[in-house]
């Protein structure tokens, strides 16, 4: 494509007006598109927290770590355990893993997750960091022996969430 796309906009510089708007367009629909799927996906989620009977404290959770930069954990939550007067506090990082290459996409997952768990340490924040994922991810990762040592090896707290029913299927916690 190159620079055969862009001569095509010397020869014939009256569509190239037509082209960036629906280019555009598509980008403005994409980017729609995602981010309704992730909203979706992330209330999901929380609807499944919820039901578990823990709540929302902070969606997101914002921690600063510069002179003006944030990370932002998408879910602060926290379960009151009356019979044991035990208040538990987590963090939660939603990942909807969808792509080519679920390795891949795991690896980018554990570096954000392994930076978040540093700067919890670093501010001195003791409250558990979950990496939440789908039913359906989890049963791939399952299917993959090197992906689920890995995760283990590296103690990766895991949240397993069945979307469709919006149930905790599952807590792993190293």
């Amino acid at each position: 494509m190159g620079t055969d796309f862009f001569n095509y906009f010397k020869l014939y510089p009256k569509y190239k007006l037509r082209i960036k708007a629906i280019y555009k367009i598509i980008s403005i629909v994409f980017y729609d598109t995602i981010k309704h799927a992730r909203q979706n996906s992330l209330q999901g989620y929380r609807r499944a927290l919820e039901k578990d009977d823990w709540r929302i404290a902070a969606d997101p959770f914002r921690l600063k770590i510069g002179n003006k930069k944030y990370i932002e954990i998408d879910l602060d939550a926290e379960k009151v355990i009356i019979a044991e007067k035990e208040n538990i506090k987590i963090f939660v990082e939603i990942k909807s893993i969808a792509g080519a290459s679920i390795l891949y996409q795991f690896y980018a997952a554990y570096g954000q997750y392994e930076f978040y768990r540093d700067k919890l340490e670093e501010n001195d924040i003791d409250q558990a960091l979950y990496l939440a994922i789908s039913k359906i991810i989890y049963n791939a990762v399952i299917e993959m022996p090197e992906l689920s040592s890995w995760l283990e090896k590296h103690e990766v707290n895991l949240l397993i969430v069945n979307l469709e029913t919006e149930t905790i299927e599952r807590w792993i916690k190293y």
